[in-house]
């Protein structure tokens, strides 16, 4: 049987990699309405995410001006 590897018995290991891969996205090829639709959507689905973010935040600032009057903190 002949063997691949002269010198060692078995092949070298292949290099490590502790992370994901490196990737480098050098052009988008995309037709301008194509573009146009998928922005008004995108823009279209933030407005539930701000409004779920308005109230959480409005939510956390009830709760601090709750806190705030019961230890006395006035203006």
């Amino acid at each position: 049987m002949q063997t691949l590897f002269k010198d060692t018995e078995s092949p070298p290991a292949p290099p490590v990699s502790y992370g994901p891969p490196r990737v480098v996205v050098s052009d988008i090829d995309m037709p301008l309405w194509s573009m146009v639709a998928f922005m008004l959507k995108w823009a279209l689905a933030s407005i539930p995410a701000l409004l779920v973010i308005g109230v959480v935040l409005g939510a956390i600032g009830a709760v601090a001006v709750v806190v705030a009057g019961a230890l006395g903190i006035t203006r």
